[in-house]
């Protein structure tokens, strides 16, 4: 029989042509790889392999499932209709990808570089894999799948598909409710109860261990074994990603309302607001224990990763905006002009703070008195629109009209006036009894030629003076001093640097230091670093410094808070740069990261943030809170916000 070979061609070309144009819905695709494929207008085989496989694996939602389902189904449709292996079969061949290289274009470096730990595979396939070097799922990828039996290889696949969900549910910005449940499947079920009583998930309680261990029958020991076993297994790899998702959005609140929330606040936020409160109050018990170090309660009803020194910074920001107000004063007035003054901070913590801590006088809705507010900050914001100095009699009589205070003593108020405006740097003496604050206090033009000056007579004198002396010999010089007096000078010297203050007018330089024996604190401390060489707990630094000086523990604890110098990397733990291995490489990573977050989501970003993300990424050894803290506070390219988050200088 005679074959007419052109008319077959024809056919096959018309079988072919019918094939391509078979539409997606019966391909017998799962619902996530249908979406992906309609979602953006793929309606044909013939459209998916003109869009190409390599440009579907960069869809939204395309996972590696998804990508390898679709080059599966359309391969099986080929085959069904084609006996023979036709030039256009090759082609469309050509366009479908293995397992491996769908798997390598889909996921991120993160994943990639996962060990095998991170893999839900069993003991056996875990050997097998370690037996032939196998490390990461790079490796797995690079080896190839062919390359290992048909069960093993099966096993494999599904283990690389879970880690490539838990990506892809970051990717689709899951609900705080799917966050919790992910949380909730990687703890085991028997000690799920455990872990429910005591963050409080039904009712919103923490339950102490000792009354969980009368619960289940168990000591007190053992049930923090099983919760510290379970708290591992939450923030172990494969539950990271929920949790980093509620924390990312806990932040974002932080962030909005100065670093202290209500649990109102939570609850009127979007991604929360489908949660009921005993979930809310669960997630922040975890979270409370698992980073005790970053975050708190307030008071049960409020969450905060400040800590004391950022709140008390806090509460001074609050109190100045609350003491620019005339008393007595509607109560909705006073708050918003406290958050107008202040910025965007959480009503229901400003209410609590000024009514249960600083007790301010109520009376049917209006503000009586600013009530507990400290005397300083009343007089510094009271005095913010005088330029001229005051006697404190004078100062006296202001503070009583305006905080209507008629009723006090006259030389109570001003005993107690002259008494704390002595004692704060936010005012300078100007005479006896006379202040005026420093901020308006005007400096001469040639105030470095002051400063200079004053310096090189104590250098003559190669001694410690007073500025009683130093203003003698600065008149004698003829220098112009303004209005600066024996009084002022002291103050300004210090503020510049260089110099060191002794007994009442008394002053000297620091360069003459070791000589008067009156080395600043700090400086000890420092030299306790560099000469030791490595990391020094608290009391392990006072007890040295007991064999130089005399300072109490809580001086050097205060030392050690205040000057970025000193790098806390445990808790009540501190070292310095120079005894950090790799520190400038850690210094670049660190600061790398923070600008990019800080330019993609347009806010600013907590150290501790910056710390679980690195640390999740591998890309640093031996991070810690105290090391990130150290880097943000020192760079010159970010500046530390009020709420202790850090921003670009340039944002």
């Amino acid at each position: 029989m005679q074959l007419n070979l052109p008319t077959m061609q024809k056919k096959e070309n018309e079988l072919h042509n019918s094939i391509l144009e078979v539409p997606i819905e019966e391909l017998n695709l799962s619902v996530r790889a249908y979406n992906v494929l309609k979602g953006n207008g793929l309606d044909t085989i013939k459209d998916v392999i003109s869009f190409g496989l390599n440009r579907i694996i960069k869809l939204r939602s395309a996972g590696i499932k998804s990508v390898k389902a679709i080059s599966d189904a359309i391969a099986f449709a080929m085959t069904e209709d084609f006996s023979t292996h036709s030039h256009k079969e090759q082609e469309v061949e050509k366009a479908l990808l293995s397992f491996e290289e769908v798997a390598k274009k889909t996921l991120e470096k993160k994943l990639l570089n996962a060990s095998l730990k991170d893999l839900n595979l069993s003991l056996r396939t875990f050997n097998a894999l370690k037996k032939i070097g196998i490390e990461t799922v790079h490796d797995i990828l690079n080896y190839g799948l062919d390359n290992i039996g048909k069960k093993t290889s099966s096993e494999i696949k599904s283990a690389i598909s879970m880690l490539e969900n838990q990506q892809q549910s970051i990717v689709e910005n899951i609900t705080f409710r799917e966050a919790v449940d992910n949380i909730f499947a990687n703890v085991s079920q028997k000690n799920l109860p455990v872990i429910e009583m005591r963050y409080g998930y039904a009712d919103g309680k923490r339950k102490t261990l000792e009354e969980i261990g009368n619960t289940k029958g168990l000591t007190r020991e053992r049930i923090r074994q099983i919760i510290l076993k379970e708290i591992r297994r939450i923030t172990h790899y494969r539950a990271r990603n929920s949790l980093e998702l509620i924390i990312e959005n806990i932040e974002r609140l932080l962030f909005k309302y100065k670093g202290i929330i209500g649990i109102k606040d939570i609850f009127n936020d979007k991604y929360f607001s489908a949660a009921s409160r005993n979930h809310v109050i669960f997630v922040l018990n975890l979270l409370a224990d698992i980073y005790e170090e970053h975050y708190r309660f307030i008071d049960k009803y409020f969450f905060t990763s400040l800590n004391d020194n950022e709140i008390k910074n806090l509460h001074g920001i609050m109190r100045e905006a609350a003491l620019k107000c005339k008393f007595p004063i509607e109560e909705k007035t006073f708050i918003n002009n406290i958050i107008s003054t202040v910025g965007s901070i959480s009503e229901y913590y400003l209410s609590y703070y000024l009514l249960n801590k600083e007790r301010i006088q109520m009376s049917k809705g209006m503000i009586l008195s600013p009530g507990g507010l400290s005397m300083p900050q009343r007089i510094k914001l009271l005095l913010s629109d005088v330029d001229r100095p005051m006697h404190f009699s004078e100062i006296a009589e202001l503070y009583k009209k305006h905080f209507g205070e008629e009723n006090c003593k006259a030389s109570d108020i001003e005993h107690a006036i002259h008494a704390r405006i002595g004692d704060s740097k936010d005012f300078i003496i100007i005479d006896p009894g006379t202040f005026l604050l420093k901020s308006k206090f005007k400096l001469p033009n040639n105030i470095d030629e002051i400063i200079e000056k004053s310096g090189e007579i104590l250098r003559e004198l190669n001694s410690i003076s007073d500025t009683k002396f130093l203003i003698e010999k600065l008149k004698q010089q003829k220098i112009n001093l303004g209005s600066i007096n024996a009084y002022s000078l002291k103050p300004i010297l210090l503020e510049r640097g260089g110099f060191v203050s002794y007994h009442k007018f008394e002053i000297g330089l620091e360069e003459y230091i070791n000589k008067y024996d009156r080395k600043p604190l700090n400086e000890l401390i420092f030299e306790l670093f560099e000469s030791l060489r490595r990391p020094l707990h608290v009391k392990t630094i006072w007890k040295e410094i007991l064999k130089q000086r005399g300072f109490p523990e809580y001086a050097v604890s205060q030392k050690l808070a205040d000057d970025p110098r000193f790098i806390r990397i445990a808790p009540a733990t501190y070292t310095i740069a120079s005894n950090i291995e790799q520190y400038e490489e850690k210094r670049i990573i660190i600061t790398n990261f923070a600008k990019e977050w800080v330019q993609l989501k347009g806010s600013g970003i907590s150290a501790f943030f910056v710390n679980e993300v690195l640390k999740a990424s591998d890309k640093i050894k031996d991070l810690s809170l105290g090391i990130v803290e150290h880097v943000l506070a020192t760079s010159a390219e970010f500046v530390k916000l009020p709420d202790g988050f850090y921003n670009l200088k340039t944002q």
